[in-house]
């Protein structure tokens, strides 16, 4: 089909980045194919050449087929609801999608179209711009609570919702963005998000409720589900569900468990805008365990680790909230000496040697210092596993394992919580008592759960020359191994068994697997949360997690399977290595030789 209109008649069917394009060269012809929907607003994410008019066509969206141009017809131009304009010359032309902020991103795809902001970010994933985004309560308008919450922000360096201009402090700059929006809702954004997703499970019925975005170039709203642990990913992933009209705020689903182990229903829920172009969607999800489920909210609100910089950044903030430094602590133990030969506590019968280790704990209400022991094997192969007893001491339970890890050829350093085993006292300073709570009262008091293994570390890698580390612990134990590893570097690899949960499965499970005062101390957790622990464990290293189902004590089942895939999914661009153990073999709060089995043959791999 040929057609002479010039270039300023098809200019008034174009948008305005193409009439721009066209008005350049006014005296010339140009080779030109135009999906029907490019009119309507969509064109490609970026720039594109096309060398020749098929090849046009068919790139862009809405395009059906290659087109033969020396045989085409109107007709079989039209097809599909394409409509084609062809100029006969030889010009090779750009077609640029509408950018009116010159982000350098397209409107239909830009979270903040009106403002520059060519890194896209936003913090609390709702579809809108930091830039453009003051509503930090997400209710649909700026306003005086958003405003209460910006300044009780002020100064912080750790609420990047509030740091608008993302220079990584909350300030004077900030407070003029949010005063610039009130009485607004967020955005414009060519790519808003719903809000406020939840779900709710009663007999087969799955209920997801959001709000609407109160603005942006929304057309419909799409449902997906995936049955496998992660959430579909985009939306070309899982089953769609249904599509709803942007003004829709709730639908329904069918999930039917019958009653066994990690069933579960996983839910994305897109906007589209013309074309259609897909926000990044949000997320929930049902999981059940044995007929009891729970919500799993959208995980990647609960992490913003995504690089090894990332993970750099977030150890040291650790360290300094432990101790008050930037760095791990620098001291030696007190003393090291052999174990009284006539001593009449636990010495594992394949130890050559029994050390015992003094630390310092730098508080008097513990009255005593902190003891550790260190067994040598008869044949070391060099290599150490910190083995963390928890609450316990040492239990007949927890012997097998010491002697298994020292058959092996490994050296091990036995640890004990502050206040329990090698570390028990009959008194303590008053006016506290002898509770293990009593350490809450203490300053900086998570220091007194990991200085002990630090220290010991410090002789153990620049006096006796180990360099492969591993740790591994039960129970509180476990726990410690979480939060140890996560800001030692030193660790090789890691084995937490029955250590610990997300807050949003505590909350939810509730019962012990919630924890003693330290597995839910605000005042550390406001600065990482146990994913972005897990994945700082993770972090160029090795981390195994290993869950008893049928534990007697703590974080029972299997709901591990709620966060698995997520973490893998995030350490791809992280670096390191984490899975999940679920061992079934036993009822319990202790590891099994089925456990013990995994985690001597995974050390061994690494």
């Amino acid at each position: 089909m040929d057609d002479n209109r010039d270039a300023s008649t098809l200019a008034a069917l174009l948008p305005k980045g193409e009439q721009a394009l066209l008005s350049a060269i006014p005296n010339r012809k140009i080779i030109l194919a135009i999906a029907g929907c490019l009119l309507s607003g969509l064109v490609q994410a970026a720039p594109q050449v096309y060398t020749d008019q098929a090849t046009f066509v068919t790139a862009l969206p809405g395009a059906s087929s290659t087109v033969d141009f020396d045989s085409a017809t109107a007709d079989s131009l039209n097809t599909a609801g394409n409509t084609a304009f062809l100029f006969n010359v030889d010009d090779i032309i750009t077609v640029a999608a509408p950018d009116d902020d010159g982000d350098g991103v397209p409107n239909v795809q830009d979270n903040c179209t009106q403002v520059n902001n060519p890194n896209q970010r936003d913090t609390d994933g709702d579809g809108y711009g930091n830039m453009r985004d003051p509503d930090f309560n997400n209710d649909g308008v700026v306003d005086a609570q958003d405003f209460l919450i910006m300044r009780q922000n002020i100064g912080s360096s750790t609420a990047p919702d509030q740091d608008l201009n993302g220079n990584g402090t909350v300030d004077a700059q900030d407070f003029l963005l949010i005063r610039l929006g009130i009485g607004q809702p967020p955005g414009p954004s060519g790519v808003a998000n719903v809000t406020d997703l939840s779900a709710d499970f009663n007999s087969g019925i799955v209920t997801l409720t959001w709000s609407a975005p109160p603005s942006g170039h929304v057309e419909g709203i799409e449902i997906r589900r995936r049955d496998d642990g992660n959430y579909p990913q985009d939306p070309s992933d899982g089953v769609l569900v249904m599509q709803v009209p942007v003004g829709q705020q709730t639908a329904t689903d069918f999930f039917m468990p019958v009653g066994g182990l990690g069933e579960m229903a996983y839910y994305s829920v897109f906007t589209y805008g013309a074309g259609p172009v897909y926000s990044d969607g949000v997320q929930v999800g049902i999981y059940c365990d044995a007929g009891d489920c729970i919500t799993v909210p959208d995980l990647r609100n609960l992490t913003d680790l995504k690089t090894t910089a990332d993970a750099e950044t977030l150890r040291t903030t650790l360290i300094s909230e432990i101790w008050g430094i930037d760095t791990l602590p620098a001291q030696l133990p007190l003393s090291i000496t052999d174990l009284d030969s006539t001593s009449t506590e636990y010495r594992p019968p394949n130890a050559v040697r029994a050390e015992k280790l003094i630390i310092d704990p730098g508080d008097i209400f513990f009255v005593a210092n902190f003891n550790m022991r260190l067994f040598s094997p008869a044949t070391p192969n060099g290599k150490l596993i910190i083995y963390h007893q928890g609450h316990r001491g040492v239990t007949n339970e927890s012997k097998p394992v010491i002697e298994r890890f020292l058959f092996e050829g490994y050296t091990v350093l036995d640890v004990s919580m502050p206040m329990q085993g090698y570390n028990w006292k009959p008194i303590y300073h008053p006016p506290f008592g002898l509770s293990h709570e009593d350490i809450a009262w203490l300053d900086r008091p998570m220091r007194f759960f990991f200085e002990q293994v630090s220290v010991a570390l410090n002789y153990l890698t620049t006096i006796r020359g180990f360099n492969d580390i591993y740790m591994v612990g039960i129970s509180g134990g476990g726990w410690t191994t979480v939060i140890y590893t996560a800001i030692d570097p030193r660790i090789s690899a890691s084995y937490p068994v029955a250590g610990s949960y997300p807050f949003y499965l505590q909350s939810q499970i509730g019962g012990s697997t919630i924890g003693d005062f330290e597995q839910t101390n605000l005042d550390f957790y406001q600065h990482a949360s146990y994913l972005e622990l897990y994945l700082l464990g993770a972090a160029g290293r090795r981390q195994l997690l290993v869950y008893n189902v049928f534990d007697e004590c703590c974080f029972a089942g299997t709901y591990s399977n709620t966060f698995k895939m997520f973490l893998q999914t995030q350490l791809v661009s992280i670096g390191g290595s984490l899975d999940i153990a679920l061992d079934d073999t036993f009822v319990g709060h202790m590891i099994s030789d089925y456990a013990l089995e995994i985690i001597v043959t995974d050390i061994a791999s690494n």
